[in-house]
């Protein structure tokens, strides 16, 4: 019986201390400082010129974290750069279109001339394409970063398309030897 009469005591303690220790209106509640782990790292500054070929140019392979064998050679000076790329046995080849917006710390490229492997386009809510027979672009856009190429191999359930159907990967990361 005793036990009974404590429990409204204790939960009532209980509430106040909860009230006390909550930050007051138009304050916030202090934080622990984030761990090197946690925090993000800062963003690339914007580039102010294109890269320079010594930049650009060279031989770049599919990092470790992917199951496609890609290699790309780029060659050659701006305004006329050129391609090699080899997926397993095949190698393509062309020109490279390189493209920086002004103050974006991303430089584009689209490697010219290749035909993507499926395009249905935009997807209606059934998965199907939303306009059949939709004609499969040529040219394949990747973005280059202080030494490293990256590309989007395939979409997803609202944009069906494939660009490279020997590559099982979603993105492909390609790093300059």
């Amino acid at each position: 019986m005793r036990f009974a009469c404590l429990l409204p005591i204790f939960s009532l303690a209980l509430l106040l201390t909860a009230c006390e220790s909550q930050p007051q209106a138009g304050t916030s509640a202090p934080t622990a400082p984030a761990t090197p782990d946690e925090t993000p790292p800062p963003p690339p500054p914007p580039l102010d010129a294109p890269p320079t070929a010594d930049q650009i140019n060279g031989t770049y392979r599919a990092d470790g974290n992917t199951e496609c064998s890609m290699q790309l050679t780029v060659a050659g000076q701006p305004e006329a750069y050129t391609y090699a790329l080899t997926i397993g046995q095949k190698t393509r080849r062309g020109q490279l279109t390189v493209e920086l917006t002004a103050g974006a710390p991303t430089v584009y490229l689209t490697l010219e001339g290749i035909k993507w492997a499926s395009y249905d386009g935009p997807l209606n809510d059934e998965g199907e394409a939303q306009q059949p027979g939709e004609v499969v672009p040529e040219g394949v856009g990747a973005s280059w970063q202080n030494d490293t190429i990256s590309l989007q191999n395939y979409g997803n359930s609202m944009n069906s398309y494939t660009v490279f159907a020997d590559c099982p990967d979603k993105y492909i990361t390609l790093v300059k030897q």
